[in-house]
């Protein structure tokens, strides 16, 4: 049955992006890059790193095996303390603004340092009233903070403004107030941009209706542009937005800027008529389109580094939120994954058709996978023992490594630090290294293994190459469980 803008979800204006994506470059003006981070510039990128998609849930590595996809990145919207990239995908990590304070600026430092040369998302949606919903001159100010921090941290970090829903009239008049009030706080400066990234909706805008509502900061209007359910699927609108949004690039000094759509899919459920053939043809359309598509006319210029395509990476939208519930007015459509039985769906498997042929980038992903320890027996007091530790160290990437350091450092009632050198490595082994740890008299030990602990071996992932446990040399006293009976 075709739906009516009434019947809908029910929810007065859903979220149609949940985030933001990535890419790697850093460009000051058309052509002039910076030193190029771990993030795989256009000029160096393999055609299986432009296909991506977004990771809603906190767990998604741990539920599915993301590898049947054959995906070259992702956009985390729920990064952890360490955000590992399986299969030596690329990442990009999103930074919610909504409700945006300087307090979580530690936050954002020590995310930072434990995701070097990433690519960090500067809000979601900050334009939609649904999502971080900020006005324009608040999120200028917001942006240069968060910018300025980044960059402090880390020179080779990639920094995004925050992807808005649709690049509409009215969501480019919203870009157009957060560049004004950049240039009035920064003596007329351009706002520092390395990747624009976009998310390409096919919504409504009505104040109070479905869709993507007005943009925060626009009070005196009520309509933009006016579409229906049925238009959610329409490839003419879809790549009519990118062109219009290079357009404006080339407009407010970011020609030749890399491009990435962060976020598109499918949002109307099966129930409204867009079944699974016919999101697959969506998919199908979007995919070649964004593949191919290319400018070199200086008003829409594509990228010269990525022979002047108009978008370098995108991110299907999604890859784990549930179809739409009507009992809860939740949900949208395309998952790649059932997040209930944790399997491949047929938006998934058409997603790998796209990337079956597409051969994989070569990366290196070390990490320590356990430790184990000798026997002990009770040590008296006084009493100084030895003890031998192993540690497993793994390589889960294609390449073989090596040279590899491994660093085991204790402290306790002893304090030490021991290193070993794996000679190779082979790409998706393991091996274990052993440690003779002298001295020791009975107490706790902390034990810090590290991996590459100076980071000689480029690699995906380096925030998960420390492991720390407990280690307990025994006293020679038996603490027996004591039995409380009833007479």
């Amino acid at each position: 049955m075709q739906a009516s803008a009434n019947s809908r979800p029910a929810r007065a204006a859903p979220r149609f992006g949940l985030l933001l994506a990535a890419l790697a470059l850093l460009v000051l003006a058309v052509g002039e890059r910076q030193s190029e981070p771990a993030w795989a510039y256009p000029v160096s990128l393999v055609d299986w790193q432009r296909y991506g998609f977004i990771a809603t849930s906190a767990n998604w590595r741990q539920k599915f095996d993301v590898s049947q996809l054959g995906a070259g990145w992702y956009v985390d919207a729920n990064p952890p303390a360490c955000a590992t990239s399986p299969g030596g995908m690329d990442r990009a990590l999103l930074i919610r603004v909504l409700d945006w304070t300087p307090d979580r600026l530690p936050w954002l430092e020590s995310m930072v340092d434990a995701h070097p040369a990433s690519l960090w998302l500067v809000g979601n949606e900050p334009d939609c009233i649904w999502q971080d919903n900020v006005l324009p001159e608040a999120y200028a100010a917001i942006y240069q903070q968060i910018y300025t921090t980044i960059k402090a941290r880390d020179q080779s970090a990639l920094v995004s403004p925050g992807g808005i829903v649709q690049p509409t009239p009215l969501r480019l008049q919203w870009l157009n107030r957060v560049l004004a009030e950049y240039e009035r706080l920064n003596n007329g400066a351009l706002m520092p941009v390395d990747v624009w990234n976009i998310h390409n909706a096919i919504l409504r805008e009505a104040r109070g209706e479905w869709g993507a509502d007005i943009p925060p900061g626009f009070d005196e209007i009520d309509t933009g542009v006016l579409r229906e359910v049925a238009d959610n699927d329409r490839l003419d609108i879809f790549t009519q937005q990118i062109w219009d949004f290079r357009a404006w690039m080339a407009d407010r000094g970011y020609a030749g800027y890399p491009l990435i759509v962060t976020e598109f899919g499918i949002l109307m459920p099966v129930e409204f008529g867009f079944d699974l053939a016919r999101v697959n043809t969506f998919m199908d359309g979007t995919f070649t389109f964004l593949r191919t598509a290319t400018s070199s006319d200086l008003n829409t210029l594509g990228d010269p580094s990525d022979g002047n395509r108009l978008v370098q990476r995108w991110a299907w939208f999604s890859l784990d939120v549930p179809p739409w519930n009507p009992a809860t007015n939740e949900g949208f459509n395309g998952n790649l994954f059932d997040p209930y039985a944790r399997t491949i769906t047929g938006y998934g498997l058409n997603f790998r058709k796209h990337t079956a042929a597409l051969p994989a980038p070569d990366y290196r992903d070390l990490r320590p996978g356990g430790l184990r320890f000798e026997p002990l027996g009770p040590v008296g007091p006084g009493e100084l023992v030895n003890r031998q530790v192993e540690v497993e160290v793994r390589n889960l990437g294609n390449l073989d490594a090596g040279p590899v350091v491994v660093r085991l450092a204790y402290d306790g009632p002893a304090s030490g630090q021991l290193q070993h050198s794996v000679t190779n490595l082979p790409a998706g082994s393991s091996t274990w290294v052993a440690f003779e740890l002298t001295q020791l008299s009975q107490g706790a030990y902390a034990l810090t293994v590290s991996v590459d602990p100076d980071n000689l071996i480029s690699e995906t992932t380096e925030c998960d190459n420390l492991l720390i446990m407990t280690m307990v040399v025994p006293s020679d006293v038996a603490y027996l469980p004591l039995v409380a009976r009833k007479r």
